[in-house]
Formats: C-alpha cells, sequence, structure tokens
C-alpha cells in the first residue's frame, strides 16, 4: 500500500529508468559504440591506404598531364598545325607533310617514350591521326569520340574510357590568337592497369589484397580490379566515406575518395567475411541479451503500470458516465482512499462533475424562464402576414374606388415592408435598394407634389454592386427632412453613382440650406449622439461588412448636401 501512495513522476521513472538502464546501456554502450569504433579505426586504416594509392596513381597521371600541356603549347605543335599549306586530310603535299610528321613524331617519342604508363600518342587533326605506338590505329569514329569529350572538358584534360582502352584527351588551341580556337587533338592511351598494379605492388606485405575501383568525373567506369565486375561494383562515390556490403557472397568493407585532381573518384574494396561473422554473431548475442533485460524489465514494470492505469481507468469510466449525462452513478466510482496525484484528479473530478450538475440544473431552469418570456412578446407582437392582408385590402378597396393615388401608396408601402422584414441579406444588389427608393420617393411625392423632384443617375453597370439594406433609403429621406422640410422653393435631390479610382462612389444631393455645424461634429463624433443615429448605423455597417476604407462622408457643398458611399466595384476581389 506504500507503493501506491508514492507520487505518480517517482512511479513512471522508475519504470522508464529500469527500461532505459538496462536497454539503453546495454544495447548502445556495448554495441553501437564498440561496432562504431571497430569500423572507424577500420575505415581510417584503409582510407589511408586507398589515400597513398591515389596519391602514387595522381602522381602518374600529374606526369602525363605536365608533360601534356607543354607539348600542346610548344612551337612545334602550334607551327604545325597553324600551317595552312599542309592538308592532314590527304597528308599533302608530301615532302612538307613528312618533314612536320617526323617532327612531331620526335616531339612525341621524346616526351612520352619514356613515360612507361603512356601505351601510344597522337595527334589528331580533321579525322586523322599522327603519333607514335597505335596511332595510326585509330579509327575515325574514336577520333570524333574523343574530340567530342575534350569539347566538354573546357580546356582542360579529360580521362575517357572507350572499348576497354583509357585516354587522356586535350584540346589544343591556337596560342596565337586572341579566340583560342580549337587547331587539334592530342590524345594518349594511357596503361591504368599497370599504374594501380604498381601502386599496390608497395602493399604486398599485407595479409589482405584490396580491390580498387575508379570512377570518371561523369560517372563512367574507367578502372576495376574485379574479374567480372557486376552492377552492383558500379556504385560511384558521392563523397568520402565508408560503407559495409556484401557482394557476390563475400562481406567487404568500402572506402569511398573523391578527391583528384583529374576528378576521379575512387572505391577501395576489402573483404574481411571472418571480421564480418565474428561481429554479426557479437551483434546477434548482444541484441539477444538485451531482449531478455527488456522482457524482465517489462514483466517488473507491467505490474506497477497496471495499478496506475487501473485508476485511469475508473476515471475514464468517471467521464463517460458525465458525458451520458447519467451524473447519479458517478458515486459508485468514488476514490477517497488513495493520497496521490491518481487520487487528487479523481477528487477534483467528482468536484467538477458535482458543480457542473449544479450549473446544468440552474441553466435547465433560466432557459424555461427564458423560453417563457420570449413566447409572451411573441404574442404581443403583430403579425406581419395579418398587416399584408390589411395592406391588401386597403389597396383591393381603393382600386375599387378608383382612387389610384391611394393604391399606389399601398402597393408601395407593402413592397417597402416586404423588403425591410424579409430581405436577411447584409448586403444587397444595387438594382434593389434602387427599385425601394424609387417606391419611397413615390410616396413622398404624393405628400409634396411638385415641391420635391427626385433624378436617380445611376448606370445599369453598376446595377451588381453590393449595398447595406435601406442604406440609400435612408439617405433620400434624410435629404427630404434636411432639405424639403426647411425651404420654401423646390427641392431637387440627386441620386447617382460614379468611380473613385478603384472603388465606386454613390452619392445623394440635394439643393436645400445644408446641415448645421454642429449636427455634422456628431456625425464625425457619434458617442452620445441622439441625431442623426440612421447615418451613423450605415457608416458602422459599411465598416464592419467591408472595412475601414469604405465608409459614409456627408458635408455640405455651400448649394445644400452631399453624402458619398464608398463601396467595391462589381467583381472586386472583396466579393469573393
Amino acid at each position: 500500500m506504500k507503493l501506491l501512495n508514492i507520487r505518480l513522476k517517482p512511479k513512471f521513472m522508475l519504470v522508464f529508468c529500469s527500461l532505459m538502464l538496462f536497454s539503453v546501456v546495454t544495447v548502445l554502450a556495448t554495441s553501437v559504440y564498440v561496432f562504431r569504433q571497430y569500423e572507424e579505426e577500420l575505415y581510417r586504416n584503409t582510407s589511408q591506404f586507398l589515400n597513398m594509392s591515389i596519391d602514387s596513381i595522381e602522381q602518374e597521371l600529374s606526369a602525363v598531364d605536365k608533360t601534356s600541356a607543354y607539348v600542346v603549347t610548344g612551337d612545334v605543335v602550334q607551327d604545325i598545325l597553324r600551317d595552312p599549306g599542309l592538308d592532314f586530310s590527304t597528308r599533302e603535299p608530301v615532302y612538307p607533310f613528312g618533314r612536320a610528321y617526323l617532327s612531331l613524331n620526335d616531339l612525341l617519342l621524346n616526351h612520352y617514350g619514356r613515360l612507361p604508363y603512356v601505351l601510344s600518342a597522337a595527334v589528331c587533326v580533321n579525322g586523322k591521326s599522327l603519333g607514335i605506338g597505335d596511332a595510326y590505329a585509330m579509327e575515325a569514329a574514336l577520333i570524333e569520340e574523343l574530340t567530342l569529350e575534350a569539347s566538354k572538358g573546357g580546356g582542360r584534360p579529360v580521362l575517357h574510357e572507350s572499348g576497354g582502352r583509357l585516354f587522356y584527351v586535350r584540346s589544343i588551341v591556337s596560342m596565337r590568337e586572341m579566340n583560342m580556337r580549337p587547331i587539334g587533338l592530342l590524345a594518349l592511351q594511357v596503361d591504368l592497369q599497370r599504374i594501380v598494379s604498381d601502386s599496390l605492388k608497395s602493399r604486398e606485405n599485407l595479409n589482405y589484397q584490396p580491390e580498387i575501383v575508379i570512377f570518371s568525373k561523369n560517372g563512367g567506369l574507367l578502372f576495376t580490379s574485379f574479374t567480372e565486375a557486376g552492377e552492383e561494383f558500379r556504385v560511384q562515390p558521392a563523397e568520402n566515406g565508408y560503407r559495409v556490403c556484401r557482394l557476390e557472397g563475400r562481406d567487404y568493407f568500402v572506402s569511398y575518395a573523391t578527391h583528384s585532381a583529374f576528378g576521379m573518384s575512387y572505391a577501395m574494396y576489402l573483404p574481411f567475411d571472418s571480421v564480418a561473422r565474428s561481429l554479426r554473431l557479437l551483434r546477434t548475442m548482444t541484441f539477444v541479451a538485451a531482449v531478455l533485460v527488456m522482457l524482465v524489465n517489462t514483466l517488473f514494470c507491467s505490474k506497477l503500470v497496471s495499478q496506475i492505469i487501473q485508476q485511469f481507468n475508473v476515471l475514464v469510466t468517471k467521464m463517460r458516465l458525465f458525458q451520458a449525462g447519467r451524473y447519479e452513478e458517478l458515486d459508485r466510482y468514488r476514490s477517497d482512499n488513495r493520497k496521490d496525484e491518481v487520487g487528487y484528479l479523481n477528487r477534483s473530478f467528482d468536484k467538477m462533475a458535482g458543480d457542473v450538475k449544479r450549473l446544468v440544473e440552474e441553466n435547465y431552469l433560466t432557459k424555461i424562464a427564458v423560453q417563457e418570456a420570449q413566447l409572451k412578446s411573441l404574442q404581443n407582437q403583430i403579425d406581419p402576414h395579418f398587416l399584408f392582408n390589411i395592406l391588401q385590402t386597403i389597396n383591393w378597396k381603393a382600386k375599387t374606388g378608383k382612387q389610384e393615388e391611394i393604391s399606389h401608396i399601398t402597393e408601395a408601402l407593402g413592397k417597402i415592408l416586404r423588403y425591410t422584414l424579409y430581405k436577411k441579406e447584409t448586403l444587397v444588389p444595387l438594382r434593389e435598394e434602387l427599385e425601394i427608393v424609387e417606391g419611397y420617393v413615390s410616396i413622398q411625392k404624393y405628400r409634396y407634389g411638385e415641391r420635391l423632384s427626385v433624378l436617380i443617375e445611376a448606370p445599369k453597370k453598376w446595377g451588381g454592386a453590393m449595398i447595406p439594406p435601406m442604406a440609400l433609403q435612408n439617405l433620400a429621406e434624410n435629404s427630404i427632412k434636411h432639405a424639403l422640410e426647411n425651404m420654401l422653393e423646390p427641392c431637387v435631390i440627386r441620386i447617382g453613382a460614379g468611380e473613385s479610382g478603384d472603388e465606386l462612389l454613390l452619392f445623394v444631393e440635394d439643393n436645400g440650406p445644408g446641415i448645421d455645424e454642429d449636427t455634422l461634429k456628431k456625425l464625425e463624433n457619434p458617442a452620445g449622439a441622439d441625431e442623426g443615429i440612421g447615418l451613423i448605423n450605415i457608416r458602422k455597417r459599411l465598416s464592419l461588412l467591408l472595412g475601414e476604407r469604405y465608409t459614409l462622408r456627408v458635408y455640405n457643398t455651400g448649394r445644400g448636401t452631399r453624402a458619398e458611399l464608398l463601396l467595391p466595384k462589381p467583381g472586386d476581389e472583396k466579393w469573393r
């Protein structure tokens, strides 16, 4: 029982520390660390061996490269290839061409004849080759292939493998012209097999014989010491590093190097079958030991965790009962004897459930009282259908009695009432708002007669613009109130629409005496104002529905009052 009263955090810490102590320390510290250190040490040794071999190979290729740089820029090659009197395609004229050939032959023999790893050296022009070794045996297709590879090098030497032979190719450009025009090609057949073999001879005292694979800059296979190089050996390294792989039934430790002055990359395959078997056995034994330790810890921790989970299950059961509204069953799962965090959670939940139950009951009673109040309020309201029926009766009676004015007023009033009662949209098209304004104006004309003149000049193309309902009617009503009723001469009210930059500008203006300055100030600062409520309402609706930039502006023009509504144009992103 004392164990049950331990705080929740130490319980979970005990579980996880037990698992982590035996599994992580045993598995990671003894397996990963040891194996990693062994592989790192093996990589350092093979990397050192590989770097020594690379240095030897690169040194021999550098000797070839230095000699080639001297040859292609020397006067002999430059003079011969730039001589316009020599035709290398037909090898004529015979005597000058013979002299040129002997000069080239002596030059190549003098420089490459003493390099043991150069099998042949040729200068190629117009699909023909001149030189030493197998230079004359070079086919036109091979010359064209080598010329194309050399052009990709951008003036730098390129190593290219073709037909099992490795060629060092370099473009010969005119050194006496500013355009660096290509005038020929230097092609050397390099014995890479011999270079690699000689570089490994100094390591023959090793108790293992590594295999080397060399790749060109573009990923082509330049050399492999494997007798049968399958596709699995053609994985070009992207960076320095190592990996362990199994190829053709043998285990290899592979070390990669990419730091070549000629753009080549190297892979050294080191066979270590016996070591790999020992490592696999050690890994297996370590894994089995780790599994046994984890099983023991799992059995030990399951009893401890199950006691904790049991109380959480009780709490989940009470939550489900609470969600279903079965509050009366919660007392069956009370847990007052526990003193740890789980017991505190259960007691806190019980208290919360009691508080919520009490609030639900109070809210239920409140809702009943509100519904009764709403019912009484509805009973005291006038039924809109009853009002429309009365208007229709008046309209029918007026038409029967040939009272056309009363009939028109009744119809217009019915349309306005329907519009105000049944229009639930927050924004309506301008064309619908204009219809309501026309109906309202027609009623007012029956009252004021010739004293009132209203001109509606809104183009039909703006009919799709959206506007808060009754906004334009309120502006027209405001003009009648402040203009017509305060003047003796006829009042002219203009309602129009036009463009204002990227927005649409609606305006209502009159020729009245204008609005006094105090009223205008109250419109700008509506706090506590009891006048201009309709205009303030329009401004607030515009701000809420369309944003702060769309607003209502009212000002005196000196010839009356003008009210302007700034709205988005039809099709603007605001409506999407």
